[in-house]
């Protein structure tokens, strides 16, 4: 729900009137957000998100965003709505993924695990994973260069024990799921998926696993393992993406608590470290204009890592709390008041309507924080979070 872009035209005329009068170097909506206080929607209050993903475009665009269940409002909306899956709101939700056009969801229902996808305009159909190991349950979805992934998590419920747990990646083919290189198929239970890309410039695949990457040309050709000690190689992927003409990996070496990001362009690996990184950097998110790259972290311990940095580009991170109108948050009270030092679990930028979105665990004990925000940047400046 938002509380400060639905102010009707005469208020805001009235308060800019009264702004005129007085030294308010961020304008109006600064002032008005920091005095006041957020309340967003009870679906997300003190609740964990992992994505966001849009359908539609226009009037009709709608936003979806994962948590225990789909959730979804109209662009225009200010509410939000457990979505309906094939048929029934009365479910587990797995994972999902989307690219603009299709929306993938993972679900747990009546007992068994199933895996839906659905256009702007039409329903939910279901599709076929007979492929999947008998028992296994999707919990991750990703899409990247044209393909939807899926991993299918087995030993799932066995939640007492993870040692027996493996993991395996599919892919989306027409209306079935079928299963990528045996390389990428039953690793055990320190190597599951975190992500997956697609380097353009050489038409390459990048898996991220817990224990290092693999690439290959297509998702059902010979998947090969980057070797350690090369670049991100062996160590515990976290997030993975390509933008800007290269290939980003953040890092986590758990053996010394120690983040990093590299970065993948003409075939040659560069540790793009911040001195300042904490925690694991799990989420990747650049926008083009304004040229914008952000690094969201989670959290090592209630008092390290969390929250993000971001800057024009890789070489100029800084904490997103900073007091100028140019970084998304506006202010140091308003990152500090909506974002802080928690854990950040995705972006999710809609060029088309100029909206970034975060999503976040805030934590249980979290009482006036939520799990989602989203910031709109008007060509040259930004709102400001705002729950949603």
């Amino acid at each position: 729900m938002k509380i400060l872009h639905r102010a009707t035209l005469a208020a805001l005329a009235a308060a800019a009137l009264l702004a005129s009068s007085c030294n308010n170097s961020y304008g109006v909506f600064y002032s008005i957000q920091q005095e006041t206080e957020q309340s967003g929607s009870e679906y997300f209050k003190k609740a964990t998100t992992t994505g966001v993903y849009k359908l539609g475009s226009g009037a009709s665009t709608a936003y979806f965003a994962s948590g225990t269940k789909l959730y979804t409002r109209g662009l225009a909306d200010s509410d939000w709505s457990v979505e309906s899956i094939g048929g029934t709101r009365d479910y587990r939700l797995l994972a999902a993924t989307g690219n603009g056009t299709y929306l993938l969801a993972s679900i747990y229902a009546s007992g068994a695990c199933k895996l839906l996808q659905r256009e702007a305009a039409t329903a939910w159909t279901e599709i076929d994973i007979s492929a999947i190991p008998a028992g296994s349950w999707i919990d991750g979805l990703y899409f990247a260069g044209g393909a939807f992934f899926a991993q299918a998590h087995d030993n799932y419920e066995n939640e007492d024990d993870e040692t027996d747990d493996t993991y395996s990646l599919f892919y989306l083919s027409g209306t079935s799921l079928l299963a990528c290189d045996a390389n990428l198929q039953g690793l055990n239970y320190e190597r599951s998926f975190s992500g997956v890309a697609y380097d353009t410039s050489t038409l390459t695949f990048w898996y991220a696993t817990r224990k290092g990457l693999f690439s290959s040309g297509n998702p059902d050709t010979l998947a090969t393992a980057l070797a350690s000690g090369t670049g991100p190689g062996g160590l515990t992927a976290t997030s993975i993406a390509y933008f800007d003409s290269a290939l980003f990996v953040g890092v986590y070496d758990y053996d010394e608590d120690d983040p990093y990001l590299y970065r993948l362009s003409g075939g040659s690996w560069v540790n793009v470290t911040d001195s300042d990184f904490e925690g694991p950097p799990t989420a990747l998110c650049y926008i083009t204009a304004p040229a914008k790259m952000l690094v969201g972290e989670a959290l090592v311990s209630s008092s390290t890592g969390g929250g993000y940095y971001e800057g024009s580009s890789y070489s100029s991170l800084k904490s997103g709390e900073q007091d100028d109108k140019s970084y998304v948050a506006r202010s140091e009270s308003i990152y500090s008041t909506t974002i802080g030092d928690r854990a950040v679990n995705a972006f999710f930028w809609d060029d088309d309507n100029d909206t970034l979105f975060i999503s976040m665990s805030p934590g249980a004990s979290s009482a006036s924080y939520y799990g989602l925000y989203s910031t709109v940047y008007d060509g040259s400046t930004w709102s400001g979070w705002e729950a949603e």
